[in-house]
């Protein structure tokens, strides 16, 4: 065989063979960037899912955190609405005119006395305005309960703004409008809180 064809059989195999090297580099790169391509939609895909799963989390918070400050502020509001309500209430029983005052504060006197020997504390406003024949009133509406009728006027005054505190021997009762509407206001949060929470039973 000539040389010129050896060497023509060497170049075509030679160049059969890069061909054939250069296919498989081409193919490896591809599978390679196919791989890359895949890893990397895995990994945003699973970064995505991780942040939906983070964004859903910081929703649920927000939105419980939303509902605590609504009921927060719903229960704010009550209570203020409440305060006023006794507010007034606690004023319109100190401002009755003298004839009703004293009636309601004899009623709380003879409902509230224990024994029937008490002394009778107010404050200095309500002390100036009690007659003598308020407390024979007092006293004859105890006998007629089959109670000693002897209560007194004490010299001392109580920090209140209506009602009284009959002072026995061994317990001193507190009978202001204070401690009065203090109970009824204490069953009424109780209620507001329980309409808030749901429970209307």
């Amino acid at each position: 065989m000539p040389l010129e064809a050896i060497i023509a059989e060497i170049k075509k195999d030679a160049a059969e063979q890069a061909a054939a090297i250069l296919a498989e580099a081409e193919e490896r790169v591809a599978a390679i960037e196919r791989e890359r391509e895949e890893s990397g939609r895995a990994e945003f895909e699973s970064t995505l899912a991780g942040y939906k799963g983070r964004a859903q989390a910081m929703e649920k918070r927000v939105l419980t955190l939303a509902q605590l400050e609504a009921r927060r502020q719903v229960l704010e509001a009550r209570r203020g609405a409440v305060d006023q309500a006794f507010d007034l209430a606690l004023r319109q029983l100190a401002g009755l005119p003298d004839a009703e005052y004293l009636q309601l504060l004899e009623s709380i006197v003879v409902n509230s006395a224990l024994t029937g020997h008490e002394e009778l504390v107010l404050n200095a406003r309500d002390r100036a305005r009690i007659t003598h024949g308020f407390l024979e009133r007092v006293n004859a509406s105890l006998r007629a309960q089959g109670r000693p009728g002897s209560v007194t006027l004490s010299a001392r005054t109580a920090a209140i703004s209506g009602g009284c505190i009959l002072a026995g021997e061994e317990v001193e009762l507190n009978a202001s409008f204070e401690a009065a509407l203090k109970t009824i206001r204490d069953d009424l949060e109780t209620e507001v809180a329980a309409i808030l929470l749901g429970d209307r039973s």
